[in-house]
């Protein structure tokens, strides 16, 4: 604000009383030191002027003459100590996190990184061995590592007074390159808004932050964090796309860059109603984990799905997704063969109870 400060009008070129406008004792001062200069450059800013409130008299110490500025100025240069310091509580490279440990009263939840780059992969070690969603992981990390105070306690009392000698979490970071985790204590609710106190363990120095940290890491949901992928391919490596559902089979081959129907009817097919269609297959994330594949197919509709799709990768053995049975506006779902049962939004059944009609290549245009 400083660099690009614009007078707004000159008042006075050579002040006799600076008492006048309030610039023998100003308001505020700053001064700026500038490269290796022994002494600074001050700004004084007085009073508000006499025809405008929105503005402030003000002069500099290389120049004597007086002018106004705005007095949003004063605003951002009215500082404590505090606004100036490092809010950051909690600072790490989220993309260099190799675990994540979430201790609370439901116990503790592990995950580590297992792959990195495109196909980065994490996977839960606690409460169970499965593997993890990459979405949610990077949920909770950004929560983590954009953690500011909103307050400092630079003189604390014992931890107990805070709720920090038995946090109810306990948030541990193991980064890549340091010898040791970083551990994050979350205590009890703070005496002044809607605070929590935390502190970095080894620390002195107590913070107030906003509650949702302590919400969020209570909300975080081992269901929701297991691995939600159904079906993971690439459009250009597919090769045949075929859809079931009631008394409609539609088979679509691909013929170089193109794609053919060969069933119900030998045609060409529109290239762009397929990728509509495989876009929302393509890494296929489902809204929620429901359990393991039930011995009793029926349980979930699998025994009669409502649809079935199944996609060809060249080189690799066909994979069908079942759509079984619909509740409460959600469709369970599985791949064939899989040992997972998922929910999904059911308008994923009208998206793929397609028939020739849908594919059939349009006309080009004159």
């Amino acid at each position: 604000k400083l660099d690009d400060l614009k007078v707004d009008k000159w008042v006075d070129n050579a002040p006799q009383d600076l008492a006048k406008y309030a610039l023998d004792k100003p308001w505020l001062r700053a001064d700026v030191w500038i490269g290796d200069a022994k002494r600074p450059r001050s700004l004084f800013i007085g009073r508000k002027s006499d025809e405008d409130s929105e503005k402030h008299y003000a002069m500099n110490s290389l120049d004597k003459p007086v002018f106004l500025v705005n007095k949003s100025i004063l605003d951002e240069l009215r500082k404590e100590a505090k606004d100036l310091r490092d809010k950051k509580v909690f600072d790490f490279e989220k993309d260099k996190v190799e675990k994540l440990s979430v201790t609370r009263k439901q116990g503790e939840l592990l995950c580590r990184r297992t792959a990195r780059g495109d196909e980065e992969q994490w996977q839960m070690v606690k409460p169970q061995e499965v593997q993890a969603d990459k979405k949610e992981i990077d949920n909770i990390l950004w929560d983590l590592s954009g953690l500011n105070a909103n307050e400092f306690v630079d003189a604390p009392r014992p931890d107990s007074a805070y709720g920090l000698d038995k946090p109810p979490f306990t948030v541990k970071v193991w980064v890549e390159g340091d010898r040791k985790e970083r551990t994050l204590l979350v205590g009890t609710k703070a005496g002044t808004g809607d605070n929590v106190y935390v502190k970095i363990e080894g620390e002195k120095t107590v913070y107030e932050v906003g509650k949702s940290i302590q919400e969020n890491l209570e909300k975080i949901d081992t269901k929701k964090l297991r691995d939600r992928t159904v079906l993971k391919f690439k459009q250009d490596a597919l090769s045949k796309l075929e859809l079931k559902s009631g008394k409609t089979h539609v088979v679509l081959e691909r013929s170089g860059t193109d794609w053919k129907m060969t069933k119900p009817k030998q045609m060409d097919a529109e290239g762009s109603a397929v990728s509509s269609l495989l876009w929302k297959f393509e890494d296929f994330h489902a809204d929620e984990y429901v359990g393991p594949a039930p011995k009793d197919a029926k349980r979930y509709g699998f025994d009669k799905p409502q649809a079935e799709v199944t996609f060809q990768v060249r080189g690799k053995r066909p994979q069908t997704v079942l759509l079984g049975k619909t509740e409460a506006g959600k469709l369970y779902i599985m791949l064939k063969g899989g040992d997972s049962v998922f929910r999904h939004g059911e308008s994923l059944l009208d998206d793929v109870r397609k028939d020739e009609q849908d594919f059939r290549k349009l006309p080009a245009s004159a």
